[in-house]
């Protein structure tokens, strides 16, 4: 085995064990990492144009419709297709089928590369630092923490994370650039949303 993947496996290894001795710890962690999850975006896709009224306007209009627009935009088009892309190019397996690594909670798929709930944190994570500095240092610990539950859970290798996050990156470079752009129908679609709760 190279070098870099005995590095990666012996930390993947070590964040597991440490999660596995901490009841409390692996619990939370189990809980927290489906607020990342696939399903999820869904959720949250549908209920983001009534977010700025709900949360009284610490989520703005313009952060949940940069979100909604540009950011579901490179999400659906373009880090899903290449998420899937890697998934089944790769096909590597999780950790816990070869390796001294204890799965916690059911993986929703076979394969672990790249991991799908960094990206999707990393990428509306960013967005938030971009858009609302208020709320970044929340969203920021929030993405550590998906980061970490992925490996101490036992359903992803570190690397796989990290690849997860540049993925993530590039999806929001990717929103960055759609939004110099005017999605006039996206952007009625959310109008039309945000003013029927409004």
């Amino acid at each position: 085995m190279k070098l870099p993947l005995k590095i990666d496996l012996y930390l993947t290894q070590s964040i597991n064990k440490f999660v596995c001795k901490n009841s409390y710890l692996s619990s939370f962690l189990s809980y927290i990492t489906h607020t990342s999850g696939g399903r999820t975006y869904i959720l949250y896709f549908l209920i983001i144009p009534f977010l700025p009224k709900l949360t009284n306007y610490i989520i703005s209009t313009e952060l949940a419709n940069f979100i909604w627009v540009y950011g579901g935009s490179a999400f659906m088009f373009f880090q899903v297709p290449i998420y899937f892309s890697l998934k089944y190019i790769f096909k590597r397996d999780r950790p816990y089928l070869h390796h001294d690594v204890t799965a916690i909670i059911n993986p929703p798929d076979k394969f672990s590369f790249p991991s799908g709930h960094s990206a999707s944190a990393t990428l509306l994570t960013l967005i938030i630092i971009t858009l609302s500095p208020i709320l970044a240092p929340y969203f920021i610990v929030w993405m550590l923490i998906i980061f970490l539950s992925r490996v101490g859970l036992g359903l992803h290798y570190v690397s796989d994370v990290f690849f997860g996050a540049a993925l993530g990156s590039l999806s929001f470079f990717v929103a960055t650039q759609l939004s110099k752009y005017d999605l006039s129908l996206s952007h009625k679609i959310f109008e039309s949303l945000f003013n029927f709760y409004n």
